[in-house]
């Protein structure tokens, strides 16, 4: 498996890089948040892009893309995710428990802890139904009762291939430019998909943000070289203990016996990289 380097240039929106940098524009957050949600969100705050919670010391943390809080407390954590690593709906899970955890004092009552909307964005479709969108909540399994949990969790997947566009306009638009972030796809498209591009050349014509973009992807080429990640999305701790298993001279079944047969690709993947 190869890894070509890019300029700031060619990048997408669907760029971890990119779109950390577009999404630090707190109004384009909260249109976003707003046309996705339909529905009218006030003041809300940047917690920070990238930021890093670690719930207690010694436990897994977790770095958020975008995580941003509004003033009823509501939470509001959105992800761009380029690769299915079989882990998503895990993913979400810890995540939204982890913010949980962080926003709650000790002496603070559970009512305090406000929605809190889980987002993630991905060019392909996690569950092969064809749809833009995908919503999930906590439910009775007594159908007939039609009665929610109404813990306040809400989980959004987003496709951005989706050939159901059961999303707005503003939505459709800004999934149409996620992977073609060019003038083109930004003339036919609404308002709101103007203004996010308008912000992409501005990023990609500030000389700084070209030599960190630069720095960056050094440091994600040695590593990737090196077998310790491959990159935000394939680069998890799985991914180096693999090549850590592959370079000790233990065999496939070996692997497969000690990490789970779910992790078969990873294996082929990190045996190119030998």
């Amino acid at each position: 498996m190869s890894y070509k380097r890019k300029s700031l240039q060619e990048l997408n929106l669907n760029d971890d890089f990119l779109f950390g940098k577009v999404m630090n524009d707190i109004s384009i957050v909260h249109e976003f948040l707003e046309y996705l949600l339909n529905m009218e969100i006030k003041e809300i705050e940047m917690v920070n892009t990238q930021e890093v919670i670690s719930p207690q010391y010694g436990s897994r943390g977790v770095r958020l893309d975008v995580y941003v809080k509004d003033v009823y407390n509501n939470k509001y954590n959105i992800e761009i995710q380029n690769t299915d690593r079989g882990n998503i709906p895990t993913r979400m899970r810890f995540y939204q428990s982890a913010m949980d955890v962080q926003s709650l004092d000790k002496s603070e009552d559970y009512s305090n802890l406000g929605n809190d909307y889980i987002i993630f964005i991905c060019p392909f479709d996690l569950f092969h139904k064809g749809y833009s969108r995908y919503d999930f909540e906590y439910i009775c399994e007594l159908n007939s009762l039609n009665l929610k949990l109404n813990d306040g969790i809400h989980k959004i997947v987003l496709n951005a291939n989706g050939e159901n566009k059961n999303v707005d306009k503003n939505i459709s638009d800004f999934l149409n430019y996620l992977c073609s972030s060019n003038q083109e796809t930004a003339n036919n498209s609404c308002d709101f998909v103007q203004k996010i591009h308008r912000k992409v050349l501005e990023i990609k014509s500030n000389k700084e943000l070209e030599v960190e973009f630069l720095s960056v992807q050094e440091k994600f080429y040695e590593n990737f070289k090196d077998g310790k990640k491959e990159g935000r999305e394939e680069g998890h701790d799985e991914f180096y203990k693999i090549m850590k298993y592959l370079k000790s001279g233990k065999s496939e079944e070996e692997i497969l016996k000690i990490m789970g047969d779910d992790c078969k690709s990873v294996i082929e993947k990190a045996k190119t990289l030998l």
